[in-house]
C-alpha cells in the first residue's frame, strides 16, 4: 500500500467519520 493509497483512505475516512483515522482509533481505545 503506497502513500497515495493511505492518503486517499484518510480523506475518505475523514469524510465519513469527521475524524482522522488516528484520532478515531484513539477514541475507540479510550
Amino acid at each position: 500500500m503506497g502513500y497515495n493509497d493511505a492518503h486517499y483512505f484518510s480523506n475518505i475516512f475523514k469524510k465519513v467519520t469527521g475524524k482522522s483515522p488516528s484520532v478515531y482509533m484513539r477514541e475507540l481505545e479510550a
